[in-house]
């Protein structure tokens, strides 16, 4: 598997699995931050694996449930397609002459990073945001640059750092055994019709040799009348499912 594929992965596996996971539990709310409803936005996705070239696309988030992402490689070249809607979650990797063994790629990685994504966490981190979180196995830490929130999960831990705004700095989870971790990284705030978006968000996973930005261009808080978030996969000679 070549690294470019690798870094699109990585995107279709936080969509499947955060499909069926949940990180909440019943008792009183400690932490959350608010984010807007809806966002959309074009994106460019850069990374050291795409030898210094750039994907561009776009990505929509409707309400608590909803979830599309869409890239496309130079020339307009559909890669990349997802879409996730409550506890359903598809993706499709568009490669002419790529090869992918699916179950083996998707089982392998799975394997590998072993994390807890829920829905609402995965849309609440592309919009740069905290996610409600409950239960008493959360502890605060003051540091000089910001609040870190530690929250114990089923599969390991996760770590919010929020600076003196309130604003998500930065999110990192590592599971049971620190085999794992996957770091985001949030800058280049905006202020939106009251909400601070990020136009900048830097993910990390050293473990598959993972290092990429995504970036927002022109983010908006309103998605367009005529954008759908389903999409029909290709034919079976067409596509590569993961």
């Amino acid at each position: 598997m070549n690294r470019q594929t690798k870094v699109l992965l990585v995107f279709t596996i936080l969509f499947l699995i955060s499909s069926c996971a949940t990180n909440k539990t019943k008792e009183e709310a400690v932490i959350g931050s608010n984010s807007p409803d809806d966002l959309y936005s074009e994106i460019e996705l850069s990374s050291s694996n795409f030898s210094g070239m750039s994907a561009r696309g776009t990505i929509a988030i409707e309400g608590n449930d909803k979830m599309s992402l869409d890239i496309s490689a130079m020339l307009g070249i559909k890669v990349l397609r997802a879409y996730l809607h409550e506890d359903k979650a598809k993706a499709a990797i568009f490669y002419s002459n790529t090869n992918l063994e699916q179950d083996n790629i998707y089982n392998d990685l799975e394997e590998k990073l072993r994390l807890s994504f829920s829905r609402e966490l995965l849309l609440s981190l592309f919009k740069g945001s905290v996610p409600t979180l409950t239960g008493d196995m959360i502890t605060k830490e003051a540091r000089a640059d910001g609040e870190l929130y530690s929250h114990v999960l089923n599969t390991g831990a996760e770590y919010f750092l929020l600076d003196s705004q309130k604003r998500l700095k930065q999110y990192q989870q590592k599971n049971s055994d620190n085999s794992a971790t996957i770091t985001f990284l949030f800058s280049d705030y905006s202020v939106i019709e009251g909400y601070a978006i990020p136009q900048r968000i830097d993910f990390k996973i050293p473990q598959l040799e993972i290092d990429a930005t995504l970036k927002y261009i022109n983010p908006r808080l309103m998605i367009p009348s005529n954008y759908k978030f389903d999409f029909e996969l290709p034919a079976s000679g067409e596509r590569k499912r993961i």
